[in-house]
């Protein structure tokens, strides 16, 4: 799944790179769900970093297993989240692309992620809405950070269903 959101990335002018953190061992049970989740966030921040035209146009994606739960942060070096958006964006239709939402289109990523991330008893938030470069932040564009709970097979050495 990283690999072919890699090559829609490059096409787009956008690097994705995977987090020097990541380790995830165990088989994904919900592979529908995870990829949800971690496909709307991917392709907004894809999106984010190309919008912008910040050289380098990059994303990076970082996966942590905690027993069966999957931790989840995406960054991007786009332009970030405007100041008291961080709840809005999770809502239905909203997006923050300057061509507005399509019905049936934009602004459905965030809040089916959202959904999705909830129905496993985690979360998808906004962890730094960017616009800004800082130390804990060098990319400069908005960091989400999701969280699924029971949704690997916790220890399993196998890589049946890879992320």
């Amino acid at each position: 799944f990283l690999t072919a959101k890699a090559a829609h990335a490059r096409e787009s002018g956008v690097t994705l790179v995977l987090g020097e953190n990541t380790w995830v061992r165990g088989t994904v049970r919900c592979p529908v769900d995870v990829t949800t989740v971690l496909g709307n966030l991917l392709d907004n921040a894809i999106e984010a970093a190309r919008e912008r035209g910040h050289d380098p146009a990059e994303v990076e994606v970082e996966l942590v297993e905690a027993g069966r739960d999957l931790h989840v942060a995406v960054a991007d070096t786009g332009a970030g989240v405007a100041a008291g958006r961080a709840e809005e964006i999770f809502g239905e239709g909203v997006t923050t692309h300057a061509d507005g939402a399509v019905p049936g289109g934009r602004g459905m990523g965030l809040a089916l992620a959202r959904q999705v991330a909830r129905q496993h008893g985690g979360d998808v938030t906004l962890a730094d809405p960017g616009g800004r470069r800082t130390p804990d932040n060098p990319t400069g564009g908005a960091v989400f950070v999701a969280t699924l709970i029971d949704v690997l097979d916790e220890g399993d050495t196998g890589w049946a269903d890879p992320i």
